[in-house]
């Protein structure tokens, strides 16, 4: 037997047939539920044996997408389902990547249509719900008001941690940013950029590189300008979605991301002053419950397919002050440019884009007020495209959605029935039936960590056979148990009184609790010196610092594993399942 000394050093072990392991554990499942013998189970499981992953998608997907009588048989086959439908297994017959340029297109197109559409009716003088849509400018006029307070937005601006025009890879931290050879900016926002900066003295220190700097605005604005690249065009790539298609997100240009930050803080505080609190998803997750729960007039859940890119133009135009358009407007990217093609948009904000999410929920919102005030149901809850509205207001909700331009997703869309789902939380009469989902190849022995511990938190019964299966991939000895709740991929979450027996349990007379090892991801931080003023520029936004003071900007995607003894943590609330290792 290996000595506990082994554990500290143990390194991640990467699974030899992951398409093995997860028809295994696929099968296992059905079988601990019960449900192999079920038809379509029975053709998705051959699928997966017979390495017909495209097959077996499809199947999934039908499997997830019926109704079903009860929560049991519901949580059983959404689960089985969400074990399948989201792992990028490649198979020739998926093409995501194309199925995803194609709803782009789609998108575009029809936002062109919708475009068209409403500056015909306004050439014209006539407008269909006129009096609704008046109600939802109201609205939108009380929360935001008639003009964007310019000094609160250049306060809050700032770079995001993503990748931007000109700085990509790994290295996107603010000092990567703010040190890039080249800002890359539209020409319209460039003026905003620079009112935003100018307030900054550490970026008038760093750009003249000197401890003692000139006030000088004409000195800065020369600098400025030496320093911006003029684009008008952001870059469309995809990230994974599901198996069957990807999802296209835009990077923005630097400096148009940059203020793009300081309006989307600004939005989501006006928003908030509404009871519209764009950092917190459990409102809309008590109020699917309360609809799946039945009852006269109960909540329907509406979801959108592709919301974002179905946000046109005229839209936005139609229903925000003339000052606030304007501002968004100026803001926004007007050209997209990618591998699959380039073009003009039609939308207004693509993914991607700082502000894009305030503003959907902004504009979704009004809608749904106002549809609320025809049919007299005053409780709404929106959170981006996850619209919760009365059972009597959900149709009119629906159809002036589909005025605007945007298509409901009907198989996420409940209005009547037992069960409700938004902002990640699932209700089949008033149960929580949330699927474990899987959405990666698991490779290594921390994603069989991962796996474990999602079957075994599941919130309606913890598939024993399954989550048996999954953690006898890792080897005894090697296996990392702890007995409270932490980072899914670190170690495996089981009772105390199975950690106890576990070789990596270990009393800690110091602090009269338990210790166990576990992994540990450490960021890589990027050792290349910033100048002072940037240093500090990261430090007065929450950069974390060093020993020595100096701000750590870490890189993106890089990061080193290794194992530590790790001390006790407090127990959570709920009750762990009975597991045996």
């Amino acid at each position: 037997m290996k000595p506990l000394s082994h554990l500290l050093l143990i390194s991640t072990k990467r699974i030899h047939n992951p398409e093995k392991f997860h028809s295994g554990l696929v099968e296992s499942f059905a079988r601990s539920c019960n449900i192999h013998e079920h038809p379509l189970v029975s053709q998705l499981l051959g699928n997966l044996r017979s390495r017909s992953f495209g097959s077996a998608v499809r199947v999934a997907a039908s499997i997830g997408s019926q109704s079903y009588a009860n929560s049991a048989d519901h949580f059983a086959m959404n689960q089985l389902a969400s074990l399948v439908k989201k792992v990028p297994f490649p198979d020739p017959s998926l093409q995501p990547e194309t199925t995803a340029w194609d709803k782009f297109l789609a998108a575009e197109h029809s936002c062109k249509r919708t475009n068209q559409r409403l500056k015909a009716e306004r050439k014209v003088g006539r407008e269909r719900h006129s009096s609704l849509r008046a109600t939802a400018r109201a609205w939108i006029l009380r929360v935001i008001g008639h003009k964007p307070d310019l000094p609160s937005i250049y306060a809050l601006c700032d770079y995001g941690p993503g990748a931007s025009i000109g700085v990509h890879g790994s290295a996107t931290h603010k000092a990567a940013k703010l040190c890039a050879e080249t800002w890359t900016c539209t020409a319209v926002a460039s003026c905003y950029a620079r009112s935003a900066m100018v307030g900054d003295y550490h970026i008038w220190e760093y750009l003249q590189n000197k401890e003692i700097f000139c006030l000088d605005p004409d000195l800065f604005w020369d600098q400025f300008a030496s320093r911006i690249e003029t684009c008008n065009a952001n870059k469309i790539i995809m990230v994974p979605k599901t198996a069957v298609v990807h999802r296209t997100i835009a990077i923005e240009p630097l400096l148009n991301g940059y203020v793009q930050k300081g309006v989307d803080l600004v939005l989501r505080k006006k928003l908030l002053r509404v009871g519209l609190d764009l950092s917190d998803q459990t409102r809309n997750q008590h109020l699917a419950m309360l609809g799946s729960a039945g009852g006269f007039n109960s909540f329907s859940t509406i979801d959108l397919s592709a919301a974002s890119d179905s946000l046109s133009i005229e839209t936005v135009r139609d229903l925000l002050p003339p000052d606030w358009f304007d501002l968004l407007n100026d803001l926004r990217s007007p050209n997209y440019e990618s591998e699959w093609g380039n073009g003009r948009y039609h939308k207004f904000s693509s993914m991607g884009n700082g502000f894009c999410f305030p503003l959907e929920t902004l504009i979704f919102a009004s809608i749904a007020y106002a549809c609320g005030e025809v049919t007299g149901d005053s409780e709404f809850r929106v959170y981006g495209d996850d619209i919760i509205v009365r059972q009597r207001a959900a149709l009119l909700t629906i159809e002036v959605l589909k005025y605007y331009g945007f298509s409901t997703n009907t198989d996420k869309t409940f209005i009547i029935g037992p069960f409700r789902e938004s902002c990640g939380a699932d209700y089949f009469q008033g149960i929580n039936v949330r699927p474990y989902s899987l959405d990666f190849i698991p490779v290594t022995d921390r994603d069989v960590y991962k796996i474990a511990n999602g079957l075994r938190t599941s919130p309606f019964f913890v598939p024993f056979g399954a989550w048996d299966y999954v953690v006898r991939t890792v080897p005894y000895e090697d296996r990392l148990c702890r007995p409270y709740a932490g980072p899914p991929d670190t170690a495996l979450e089981v009772p105390l009184d199975v950690f106890m027996s576990s070789r990596t349990a270990r009393w800690c007379h110091g602090i009269q609790n338990w210790t166990w090892v576990e992994y540990v991801s450490i960021a890589i931080n990027d050792d290349r010196r910033a100048p002072p003023a940037v240093q500090m520029y990261g430090l007065l936004r929450g950069q974390r610092a060093s020993q020595r003071g100096d701000p750590e900007f870490a890189f993106r995607r890089k990061t080193r594993t290794s194992t530590r003894f790790v001390p006790s943590r407090p127990v959570r609330a709920e009750k762990l399942p009975l597991l045996q290792i």
